[in-house]
């Protein structure tokens, strides 16, 4: 079906969530086509199922914690044929399913990035997070797992790569971009439509230096402990 279908990974994201949907039933509001909102509920010990379902969201229940099969959970039950994939914490803008459809209309992409603005009151924050963007979009192009794609494309190349914890979101821009020349298309990057998140790790420079070096190692394909990823994966947080 002809439309886009807005699919968000969940786990006890009750408090960011609200503001989430919020943002995103604007740019449903705004947008002259049909639409959906598919919240996949990742195990939550929260209220995150209800909060979803109160805001009138569909929601998916998976059981899977690894995020690339969270999203590809998503990815599956969608209905229509355009994908956007953002995360709990994301803000968008009122035009961005309306900029979406009018990018992917010409025929001549199947997907393509958002910008990302990360958000926090701490400078070295901001500092290091505009860094790491900086580098990411360098060797991935992208600066930040805000997606939107066609749905049988993203299918085509397995979806979001299950064997990555992290660094998943570069290596399906690459999986995206080598699809793209097999079918003629371009996967590209619509940067002039921002979507804010923020810093809810509180994230120090020391973390980042421990956690550079598995990122890498991941990305690049080789094996990394879990363990190294208590940053993303720990049920605490």
């Amino acid at each position: 079906m002809t439309g886009i279908s807005v699919v968000i990974p969940a786990y006890n994201e009750e408090k960011y969530l609200p503001a989430t949907l919020k943002s995103v039933e604007a740019a449903r509001a705004a947008f002259a086509g049909e639409s959906e909102v598919i919240v996949v509920n990742n195990l939550s010990t929260d209220r995150t199922r209800e909060v979803a379902l109160s805001l009138g969201a569909r929601v998916i229940d998976h059981e899977v914690r690894n995020i690339s099969s969270v999203r590809n959970a998503g990815l599956r039950a969608a209905r229509f044929s355009v994908v956007l994939a953002i995360d709990a914490d994301c803000v968008i803008e009122p035009s961005t399913l309306t900029e979406i459809d009018r990018y992917l209309s010409g025929g001549e992409f199947l997907g393509g990035s958002l910008n990302l603005r990360v958000e926090s009151p701490k400078f070295v924050t901001r500092l290091m997070a505009r860094a790491l963007q900086w580098f990411v979009l360098q060797i991935a192009g992208h600066n930040g797992a805000v997606f939107f794609f066609l749905r049988d494309e993203a299918l085509a190349i397995g979806g979001f790569s299950e064997q990555h914890l992290v660094a998943e979101d570069s290596v399906f821009t690459h999986a995206m971009r080598d699809r793209g020349r097999v079918v003629g298309k371009k996967f590209g990057r619509l940067n002039h439509v921002t979507v804010t998140t923020i810093d809810r790790k509180d994230s120090t420079l020391a973390q980042f230096a421990r956690l550079a070096p598995q990122v890498w190692r991941m990305y690049r394909g080789r094996a990394v402990d879990k363990k190294h990823f208590d940053y993303w994966y720990n049920p605490k947080r």
